[in-house]
């Protein structure tokens, strides 16, 4: 079996390039400018940041040269001096961009990793929809930082279309941006987007809360974990600002409450950003109803099972094509879409038959 393998390699190579380097870079630009002269007059784009890196020949100080005349030079890495980002915008978020007004009300940002074997980070900026959840940009980088995400975030308006979030522009934004507890990335997302106001996911949020109440080094009873958990989640279910104040109130005086300071303290830390949490704020804000990130935790999911088929790409090379050939072409999304419309026919046939089998088991 040793000829198939090499020839497996030889067509991987020969189809997708090298694994890592320059090489690889070259035939991703190469790609890149593919996919760009094929799809830019439907509104597919994509633009890429090559990595580079500054590598030190010299030694670390003069003495090390003197005491080693004869030792040839190491090669030292000083750190990059830009990372790797990809920004891809495909013809069907071009659409979504111009014609769901969702995508000016609220968005979502989600990030994964784990899909290839550098651990590439993967930003998916999507939507909600009567549909479900609508792709609206793609980011892949080679870190989460926040200022590889802010890069990132500015390369991504360069593509998108000029009425992008529904005729806002890329100045503007959308109106509601929905994330999960990530300073780095609500930073970024900030300097891109001042006038955007930024949510926090309800369930990401008490889950965090929840994390915190088992670390062992916070030293919470068992018995007393559900409690303090209900009191943080009163607040952020309260039905208007007053009731929230009020339950604040309560939390200070609950005797549960005050046998642990530390969790007192970590209450107080994020009581300023009740804005972000609390729905009572969100009563007049267009969030139709969603009050978690599950629209963009389903859409990373998607991109898991469907477009990767749970298999890590080999390359960047490899990620770009899972990411553009399988959510650009027509076809498979009318597959996807004959697929949905299947079960829920499926779904529905099956809670009719279930009526139908109540009342003719109530006639007899």
């Amino acid at each position: 079996m040793h000829w198939a393998h090499r020839f497996f390699r030889e067509w991987r190579i020969k189809t997708l390039g090298a694994e890592n380097g320059k090489d690889l870079l070259d035939r991703l630009e190469q790609e890149v400018n593919d996919y760009n002269a094929q799809f830019n007059n439907i509104g597919g784009k994509a633009l890429l940041q090559r990595y580079t890196a500054v590598v030190d020949n010299s030694y670390s100080s003069d003495s090390d040269k003197e005491n080693h005349p004869q030792k040839p030079k190491k090669r030292r890495r000083a750190g990059h001096v830009q990372p790797l980002i990809l920004t891809v915008c495909t013809p069907v978020m071009a659409r979504v961009h111009e014609n769901v007004l969702q995508s000016a009300e609220l968005i979502f940002c989600d990030s994964t990793a784990s899909l290839d074997r550098f651990n590439t980070s993967l930003f998916l900026i999507s939507t909600a929809h009567p549909a479900g959840g609508l792709p609206l940009g793609v980011m892949l980088m080679s870190d989460e930082k926040e200022g590889t995400i802010i890069q990132g975030l500015k390369m991504l308006s360069e593509i998108l279309p000029s009425n992008c979030f529904y005729h806002n522009g890329q100045t503007k934004g959308p109106m509601l941006i929905m994330t999960d507890d990530s300073s780095t990335e609500k930073q970024a997302l900030k300097a891109i987007w001042p006038n955007a106001q930024q949510l926090l996911c309800t369930f990401h949020f008490l889950q965090r809360r929840w994390t915190w109440l088992f670390e062992s080094t916070n030293h919470i009873q068992h018995k007393d974990r559900s409690t303090l958990l209900c009191s943080v989640k009163q607040m952020v279910y309260a039905k208007s600002i007053a009731q929230l104040e009020e339950k604040y109130r309560e939390f200070k005086a609950n005797v549960t409450v005050k046998k642990y300071p530390m969790y007192i303290q970590h209450v107080d830390a994020f009581w300023p950003r009740r804005q972000e949490w609390a729905l009572c704020y969100r009563s007049g804000l267009p969030v139709r109803g969603n009050n978690t990130n599950n629209i963009s935790e389903a859409g990373v999911r998607i991109l898991k099972e469907i477009v990767f088929s749970r298999v890590k790409a080999y390359n960047l090379v490899e990620m770009f094509q899972f990411v553009t050939d399988k959510t650009t072409t027509s076809a498979s999304y009318l597959v996807w879409l004959i697929i949905v419309l299947i079960v829920t026919f499926k779904s529905n046939f099956r809670v009719f038959m279930q009526g139908k089998f109540q009342k003719n088991t109530s006639g007899q």
